[in-house]
């Protein structure tokens, strides 16, 4: 579970919203976390599977619209 935090400036926390995440997999067999944020849209998370160096993100977030299939980045 993600929880996303939209902060005021002054490092109070307005609000939270949770995205329940699932694995999936698509048709390459590649897995990845999607989980609806609201009517409209969806996050997906993908793992970095072309990281060569420690400081290079782990996973990559998109907020996609929550409509048809998932097309993962390649």
């Amino acid at each position: 579970m993600i929880i996303l935090r939209q902060a005021d400036g002054k490092g109070q926390t307005l609000e939270g919203t949770k995205i329940r995440l699932r694995k999936q997999k698509n048709a390459d067999g590649k897995e990845y976390l999607v989980g609806s944020m609201s009517k409209m849209t969806r996050l997906i998370v993908v793992e970095n599977d072309r990281k060569t160096q420690p400081d290079e993100p782990d996973a990559y977030a998109y907020i996609v619209p929550n409509a048809g299939p998932v097309r993962l980045p390649s």
